[in-house]
């Protein structure tokens, strides 16, 4: 299993890489009002990654603004999964 510093040290990007996942978003974010519905749609997606990853998840949380009641946010689903093992 990877230690917590394999986990957690940030490697700097080669000279003229990116040392981000995707590109920064240069454009502005809307944010809508909340929907009470995205607690729901939270807990559906948790339910069909725990049927696909089985044991190897062993928390799925929604988390981010969607999941703060009563809070406007952009209108994506944020999960965190907590996994023992991350090379599984």
């Amino acid at each position: 299993m990877p230690s917590l510093r394999q986990i957690t040290e940030f490697f700097d990007a080669p000279d003229g890489g990116n040392p981000w996942v995707l590109e920064p978003l240069s454009a502005s974010i809307d944010l809508v009002d909340y929907d009470p519905e995205w607690p729901t749609q939270a807990r559906e997606i948790e339910g069909r990654l725990a049927r696909l990853l089985g044991v190897r998840a062993l928390r799925i949380d929604h988390v981010g603004s969607t999941s703060v009641e009563g809070l406007p946010a952009k209108p994506i689903i944020d999960l965190d999964v907590t996994v023992a093992d991350p090379a599984d």
